[in-house]
């Protein structure tokens, strides 16, 4: 069968098993030698030895037990399209995967070398068009000295060469769930890769594009469209010496930052660095920090010798860069920005208390980018929803602060200028300026699918319906398939988060910050004073084993830190700050030792305008925090305890019922 676009190495079981191993090894060479490599190393050819004598003897065992396992394939150096990994071997048998990751010697932990074959199972289940509906099973295989895992199941199992075949036959009499697989079709199947925006972040930064890591299903070409477009008003700035503002919003996780980090990275790519520069800009912290650390930590494992400085300069918290440029008065170097989730940029009133400018970050920045002579472009990523702070201006100021320069051209999504659910119902501009000729409506600069959760493009849209306390919508978008569950004990919780720690799968847990008496559950509310000790950077880094991961599951971050980002599956425990009543949703302030409702007049809390804001804020809140899932997601209300009025049963019971009449179902 020889080789085909992926493999190097294809054939039917009952063949390979008969190869001579000098033969296979001619193949697997040509082939690297076809993809660009210069060389094989003899180290590679030894493992390549070594890894055929066991595979051939396991298998042609397994085929003497189950001898209708014989026209089964077997890919030898399958890469994975797009990402480029390379899998030793697969195997393909009726709508069955087999994914072996080989170790040759005796020094590989035989964890990691499991959480890499279930990494590579993983990236096949969820991003493979054929593999929505099969069968795989992680295989680690070599001498490690403890044998993972009793039974082949969906975690897999590391195991030793003489327990291959066995191993093999368990799963080839598994009874089939679904048709069998056409290997052809199979292994020319398309790859649909959603990575994380600090997975997204590296691979921009060094030179992968958005089109080639980020895929929706329903459009595969949004976001190379909306990053063409950004590419073409830097080229039309250029020519013309102009200036422009570019709007681009978007649907929660449709591709916002992913579209704005390539774009960066592809200008930088085509600039004169020691004069102009392009820059990534975020009012979150956060965000800069995780992406900053993720972005240092590749350069080093890639062997390059880079100081986080230079990585600063790449990507910059919004507020710090408008503190250290505004003030010089001169021109900045950066002749590109990317303001990620722009509608969060302070207002005049919040600069005015915070630092005695009467001037909005809007108007600061385009004032900062109007000093250079010749070109700049301004990209404002805008979103909806997602406003947390008190003093964020919104993407109505950005309209008022553009109208104060008019030598500036703006190009804009329609959405950004009709309004609509991406962007809360805002406009850039009033109507009455909708048709200045100095405006450029751009279709492609709106993103309007949810790529962030990878199962279901209905989240972020049952989200927003479910905190609308549209019941009925909510339940009927539900029925497409929503990985969201209920539970109510942090037992379970935990348990359910463990057992879908596999691979490389990060999960976690998620609070409100404004969620207090969580510590009567034993979670700590990630309020501002508990997280000044709390690093959340290593939170999202760090591997499973150390004790400052998410996948310890013992800190729960808030809607500040993960704002931006996101994990694979996430455990989000509700708190009394948000409950549920014949009015709707209520939100709350905790006071003393009491909860106080927000939105009511009597207690006089706060003024109409601030009640306004502040139901806005409690809202959103959860609206961060619901939508940082990639795989699934787990919320857990509390039982609550008759005999504390903090944690009142009855309200908490009705926060489930509701979320269950959204068409949550309950696991416990």
């Amino acid at each position: 069968m020889g080789t085909n676009r992926f493999a190097l190495v294809h054939r039917r079981l009952n063949a390979f098993v008969m190869c001579q191993a000098s033969d296979l090894i001619g193949e697997l060479t040509n082939g690297l030698v076809q993809m660009g490599f210069e060389s094989v190393s003899a180290l590679q050819v030894e493992s390549w030895k070594s890894q055929i004598s066991v595979l051939q003897r396991g298998i042609k065992e397994a085929i003497a037990f189950c001898p209708e396992a014989a026209q089964a394939v077997i890919l030898f150096e399958y890469t994975i399209p797009v990402i480029r990994r390379r899998l030793d071997a697969v195997i393909l048998y009726s709508d069955k995967v087999v994914v072996i990751e080989y170790k040759q010697g005796r020094s590989t932990s035989a964890v990691a070398a499991l959480r890499q074959a279930q990494d590579y199972a993983l990236d096949l289940a969820d991003f493979h068009e054929h593999c929505r509906d099969v069968q795989i099973f992680p295989i680690a295989l070599g001498e490690f000295g403890t044998r993972l895992n009793g039974s082949i199941g969906k975690s897999g199992a590391a195991i030793s060469p003489n327990d291959l075949s066995n191993a093999l036959v368990s799963i080839f009499k598994l009874p089939a769930t679904n048709r069998p697989i056409n290997e052809l079709i199979w292994a020319k199947g398309r790859y649909f890769p959603v990575p994380l925006v600090v997975e997204a972040a590296v691979a921009a930064f060094n030179g992968h594009s958005v089109a080639n890591i980020a895929i929706s299903r329903s459009d595969p070409g949004s976001l190379e469209r909306s990053k063409r477009v950004l590419i073409d008003a830097v080229a039309t700035a250029q020519e013309s010496r102009s200036k422009l503002l570019c709007v681009l919003t978007g649907v929660p996780g449709a591709g916002k930052t992913l579209t704005g980090l390539n774009g960066v990275a592809e200008v930088v790519s085509n600039l004169k660095l020691e004069t102009e520069q392009a820059v990534y800009l975020s009012g979150n912290k956060p965000l800069v920090n995780v992406l900053r650390e993720a972005l240092y930590r590749n350069r080093k494992e890639r062997g390059e010798k880079v100081t986080k400085a230079k990585l600063e300069v790449l990507i910059q918290e919004m507020h710090r860069f408008v503190q250290d440029t505004y003030e010089l008065g001169g021109a900045p170097v950066a002749r590109m920005i990317v303001f990620d989730e722009a509608q969060r940029a302070w207002s005049r009133e919040r600069n005015i208390r915070k630092f005695g400018r009467n001037i909005s970050e809007p108007s600061m920045i385009l004032e900062i980018m109007d000093r250079l002579d010749g070109w700049a472009v301004v990209v404002a990523l805008v979103g909806g929803g997602q406003e947390i702070h008190e003093g964020e201006a919104g993407l109505e100021e950005w309209g008022r602060a553009i109208s104060k320069f008019p030598n500036w051209r703006v190009w804009a999504s329609p959405a950004a200028m009709d309004g609509g659910p991406a962007v809360a119902g805002t406009r850039l501009f009033p109507r009455n300026l909708q048709k200045t000729p100095r405006v450029v409506i751009r279709q492609d600069l709106h993103l309007n699918v949810s790529l962030r959760s990878i199962d279901s493009e209905a989240s972020a849209e049952w989200v927003n319906v479910a905190l609308e306390c549209n019941r009925v919508a909510a339940a009927k978008i539900a029925t497409r398939g929503l990985p969201i569950h209920l539970c109510r004990n942090c037992d379970t919780l935990r348990q359910w988060l463990r057992k879908n720690q596999l691979g490389s799968r990060r999960t976690g847990l998620v609070a409100s910050s404004a969620a207090e008496r969580l510590r009567a559950i034993g979670v700590e509310t990630p309020a501002f004073s508990f997280m000044r000790g709390i690093d959340y950077v290593k939170w999202f880094l760090e591997p499973e084993g150390d004790v400052r991961s998410s996948n310890q599951l013992e800190v729960a971050l808030s809607e500040f830190e993960v704002q931006g980002l996101e994990i694979d599956f996430v455990g989000l425990i509700w708190g009394g700050d948000l409950v549920y009543d014949h009015r709707g949703l209520m939100v709350r302030k905790f006071s003393g030792a009491k909860w106080i409702e927000v939105g009511t007049t009597t207690n006089h809390l706060f003024d109409p305008p601030g009640r306004e804001q502040a139901i806005r804020e409690g809202l959103n809140r959860y609206r961060v925090l619901m939508t940082r899932y990639r795989k699934a997601m787990m919320i857990c209300v509390p039982e609550g305890d008759l005999l504390d009025a903090t944690r009142s049963p009855t309200e908490l019971d009705s926060v489930y019922e509701y979320l269950h009449g959204c068409g949550l179902k309950s696991v416990d």
